[in-house]
């Protein structure tokens, strides 16, 4: 399991995810905190 952390770019809010869950092309995230939703790129 390859662990790496992301943040939000609206509010910097900062999750701890497992780098295996993403697909090669990167995948759809939202946030906890604000509600943003994001394209984040695998590690």
């Amino acid at each position: 399991m390859s662990r790496m952390i992301i943040h939000c770019p609206s509010c910097s809010a900062r999750y701890p995810v497992d780098g295996a869950s993403f697909a090669p092309s990167g995948r759809k995230v939202r946030c906890a905190r604000c509600g943003h939703s994001w394209h984040q790129s695998p590690p």
